[in-house]
């Protein structure tokens, strides 16, 4: 039996690479004034945005459609 093959340090330049240029990017969206974030941030940055509003404002809310979205969370009720 032979010994199994390291990939971990190609595997990591990739994993990097790949990170780099998803961070590449979300600051070119940022610089256009575009946030783009994942589901699992949504409660989290909703209560800044909305506990942020001191006037009032508009947003664009993005549903993915996904199984576990609540429209009785705090973000969607503040949404409303």
């Amino acid at each position: 039996m032979s010994a199994p093959t390291v990939q971990s340090p190609r595997l990591f330049d990739a994993l990097r690479q790949a990170s780099r240029s998803n961070l590449s990017r979300l600051q070119s969206d940022e610089r256009r004034q575009i946030l783009t974030f994942s589901p699992s941030q949504l409660d989290d940055l909703g209560n800044v945005l909305f506990g942020s509003l001191q006037k009032g404002g508009i947003c664009t809310l993005i549903v993915s459609g996904r199984g576990k979205w609540n429209p009785r969370s705090y973000y969607y009720e503040a949404a409303r």
